[in-house]
């Protein structure tokens, strides 16, 4: 099972030990994972495939995209599970951004 967690496979409802990722206590709100979930971003006149790591209920996302995004870009995600949503890029680490959805 600790294997399963760790790669991200499997989310128990009260972990017995401290969530790999360092920002997980400051969080307000809780994370879902998707598992890598096929999406499309739309960045002006411009779509490309990505993938949806995970969802918060704070309203934002996180994705692996191969383009390039920079901090600030307004764009469209459209994701089969969570139909369309404007957001924002507030972040970005390698090929990972994270997303703020629109209000």
């Amino acid at each position: 099972m600790y294997q399963r967690i760790a790669a991200g496979k499997y989310q128990p409802a009260n972990p017995d030990f401290p969530a790999a990722d360092k920002l997980a206590d400051r969080r307000a709100q809780t994370r879902y994972l998707t598992g890598n979930s096929p999406a499309k971003i739309q960045l002006q006149d411009t779509a490309a495939p990505c993938q949806l790591l995970d969802l918060s209920k704070g309203g934002g996302a996180r994705i692996l995209y191969q383009g390039k995004l920079n901090t600030g870009d307004e764009l469209q995600l459209d994701t089969e599970q969570f139909g369309h949503n404007s957001a924002r890029c507030v972040w970005k680490k390698g090929d990972q951004y994270g997303l703020q959805f629109a209000a």
